[in-house]
């Protein structure tokens, strides 16, 4: 018995190592099985012999609404299942969909059953590739990426549009700042004088925005038509536009059809025409006096006194009354403080970091300005007229503004009456002690008016000076929808803003100082305010009214003596050269 166990124990331990050996095969190849690539497990197919069914593996995105739709195209019947798989031990299971297809209904092309299958393969792939990228990126390298493109996408943005066609002449310059700092350095004026020279039209990059520069001429020619259809928009800088709000009057399209424009258009010309403005004669005499008489004890003091920071403080002091009349005397010197900070911010580079940039900071002061319009708006002042007040009611020329429309719009006017004005003020000082023949003439006429507008020597006078050196020497319009046809000179693609100079055209109508060109040239030439447009100057009798005042009072009540005529830039304000150290000027009373 105990041979008998001896002798058949090899045999049946033998057979256990078989059998293991065997498991262990099956399980080798159950593996094996699994990890097979998705392609071989698409290209399988098993018959089942009593319903005849194909059966596909397919990992693809939202596979039970693709499916379907596919299947009935091809008019085939389908049932669709999920099973989770695993590649390998130990691994999370992916869902793979398991789709069943009657074989009777199959079409005739096994091409088409089959696009299922390549469908699963090819999402496989991309998945695979997608690993195997994500894989080897380190940090330096996704850093790297990530500059390239950024610095991809600036240079596209900058210099992609000279894949249009029939552009202008052009020259884009650096990417990102274009001519910037060449403005800078030499003004917005003066560049635009060199580039234009003896050209129509030219597409240049400045102030981070593409522009096509065109004389007024060409303007008139082939624009001004799209202008008064209501075709084209009011463009501005990021930073500037920013500033100013979506709300205001001078960044709404005006024209034919746009009635929210000529709506607020007519209240804002009833409330700044020249009766208004005639009306406040009194006051700004007062404070023209009251600067003149500063001038005159700064230099009894140093023996000079600086003329342009007197010139900005007035242009603001003004373009605030009709705004701020009413307020509380702090809250007037509280306006002036802060438009002078939002003033700063203009020009700086577009970025907000708060009170840590210019921009920033203008935008906090252009908060603490709504304010201030909205407590004037709250709470008017019965006794004084304010345009505030004014443009908030109801009346036959519309319906009052929105808080947002006040505020937007009055503070576009508040930057354009201090920007435009503070730089006509010293050159029309400076002709005046160019020319003291025009003083006793000027001296002599009265401080009375009865029209912004009247004909007189210091209208003559204002004019020229305003001719040869424009406060606003362009404007920027932009048509969004269409391109814009200068003939031989080029095309304006859609959405690029064009800059219409003013300047040539005034200079091409002669170099000398003659203020009796005005006797006979038509009133429709002298183009500072904009011209023959939906958007002329809202505020020009205002600013003809004050500089009007300034060169009589001047005139006939100082003696004056200007030191240094020398022109340089002012990085903070680059549109016009101003006078060096501020325009350095002695003054005494007759």
């Amino acid at each position: 018995m105990t041979h008998c166990f001896s002798n058949d124990y090899p045999s049946r331990q033998a057979n256990a190592a078989r059998a293991l050996a065997l498991d262990r095969q099956r399980a080798e190849e159950k593996r094996k099985e699994q990890k097979e690539s998705l392609q071989d497990l698409n290209a399988r197919r098993r018959l089942d012999v009593e319903r005849q069914l194909v059966r596909i593996f397919t990992p693809i995105p939202r596979p039970h609404e693709h499916l379907p739709v596919y299947c009935q195209r091809l008019n085939v019947d389908l049932t669709v299942t999920t099973r989770q798989v695993r590649k390998h031990k130990g691994a999370k299971g992916e869902p793979i969909l398991f789709v069943e297809i009657d074989s009777v209904h199959q079409p005739s092309d096994p091409c088409s059953v089959n696009m299922a299958a390549l469908l699963s393969f090819d999402a496989a792939w991309a998945r695979d590739l997608s690993r195997e990228l994500l894989s080897k990126l380190t940090w330096p390298r996704v850093c790297a990426l990530a500059s390239a493109g950024v610095v991809a996408r600036v240079l596209w943005s900058h210099y992609g549009i000279l894949l249009r066609r029939r552009l202008p002449t052009h020259d884009l310059g650096l990417p990102l700042v274009g001519h910037t700092f060449e403005i800078k350095q030499e003004s917005l004026e003066g560049w635009v004088n060199r580039v234009l020279k003896d050209k129509q039209a030219y597409l240049a990059h400045y102030f981070y925005s593409h522009t096509v520069l065109l004389r007024h001429e060409l303007y008139m020619k082939h624009v001004h038509r799209a202008e008064l259809d209501g075709k084209l928009c009011p463009f501005y800088p990021r930073g500037l536009s920013r500033l100013i709000g979506e709300n205001s009057i001078i960044v709404l399209p005006g024209g034919k059809g746009h009635h929210k424009h000529k709506r607020l258009r007519g209240k804002l010309l009833s409330s700044l025409g020249p009766q208004y403005v005639l009306s406040i004669i009194p006051e700004i005499m007062a404070m023209i006096r009251q600067m003149l008489d500063g001038l005159v004890k700064d230099t009894e003091r140093q023996g000079y006194a600086k003329f342009q920071p007197a010139a900005t403080n007035l242009a603001a002091r003004v373009s605030v009354l009709p705004i701020a009349a009413g307020l509380e005397d702090a809250d007037q010197q509280r306006f002036q403080t802060l438009l002078d900070t939002a003033l700063l911010g203009l020009y700086a580079l577009p970025i907000n970091l708060g009170r840590f940039s210019a921009h920033g900071r203008a935008l906090i002061a252009r908060h603490d300005i709504d304010e201030i319009i909205s407590k004037a708006m709250a709470s008017p002042n019965k006794h004084r007229q304010n345009i505030v007040a004014d443009l908030a009611k109801d009346s036959k020329d519309g319906h009052g503004f929105t808080k947002e429309e006040i505020s937007d719009t009055l503070f576009s006017l508040l930057v354009a009456g201090k920007m435009t004005t503070s730089e006509a003020f010293p050159f029309l000082l400076v002709q005046l002690y160019k020319h003291p023949s025009w003083i006793p003439r000027i001296a002599s006429e009265s401080l009375e008016m009865t029209n912004p507008e009247e004909n007189s020597a210091t209208l003559r006078f204002v004019r020229e000076a305003m001719r040869l050196k424009p406060p606003a020497g362009a404007f920027r319009r932009v048509n969004r929808t269409e391109v814009v046809d200068l003939g031989e000179h080029g095309v304006v693609p859609r959405g690029c803003p064009m800059a219409i100079d003013l300047r040539a055209d005034l200079k091409d109508m002669g170099q000398t100082f003659d203020p009796e060109r005005w006797l006979t040239e038509a009133k429709d030439k002298f183009t500072v305010f904009g011209g023959n447009q939906p958007h002329e100057c809202i505020g020009k009798h205002l600013a003809l009214v004050e500089l009007q005042l300034f060169a009589r009072i001047l005139c006939r009540e100082y003696n004056f003596q200007v030191m240094n005529m020398t022109e340089v830039v002012n990085p903070g304000n680059p549109i016009n050269r101003t006078y060096k150290d501020g325009c350095r000027v002695k003054f005494s009373k007759q």
